[in-house]
């Protein structure tokens, strides 16, 4: 995962969540289902949604993904460099294209141009979360961290007085 202090949002490190259409109510199989489902996996936390974008507005919270993109150097390889399994097709975001009716916008990584389509497409999904998600130590880490404390005490064991 990887935080991003300027938005003040997490973004999922694996861009290969899978592709679903867009939903209001996020049906499951639809990019929200899997971005929500991926981020709690990975997090053991709800409230993982798409990231927004949106191609009229300027790089901030309402269009994290031309943050994004130009944080990473504004680049296709910048994205590869940054996170996992970035796909060069399109990847829905959160944001509504107001006025059209059914409409919603995307994000094209190859590009980073942000544009609208019908919410019916089957596009790639990832995931952002509000504030920083810090990271789940994996159980070697914790033997780790057991093992060095049992040396350390061994050591002050042995140690004439």
């Amino acid at each position: 995962m990887f935080f991003n202090p300027t938005l003040n949002i997490t973004i999922l490190n694996n861009w290969n969540l899978g592709q679903g259409n867009w939903s209001a109510t996020a049906d499951s199989g639809s990019a929200q289902a899997l971005a929500a489902s991926a981020g709690l996996a990975a997090s053991g936390l709800a409230g993982w949604v798409l990231p927004t974008g949106n191609g009229n507005l300027a790089a901030g919270a309402q269009n994290q993904y031309l943050s994004i993109w130009n944080d990473v150097g504004a680049s296709f390889a910048g994205l590869n460099g940054q996170f996992d399994g970035v796909q060069s097709e399109f990847y829905w975001s959160d944001t509504e294209d107001l006025p059209n009716p059914f409409s919603m916008w995307y994000f094209n990584p190859s590009s980073g141009y942000l544009g609208s389509a019908f919410l019916y497409y089957g596009w790639h999904a990832v995931a952002v979360r509000p504030g920083d998600v810090a990271p789940i130590p994996e159980p070697q880490t914790y033997a780790m961290l057991l093992a060095g404390l049992g040396a350390l005490m061994v050591a002050v064991r042995r140690r004439p007085r």
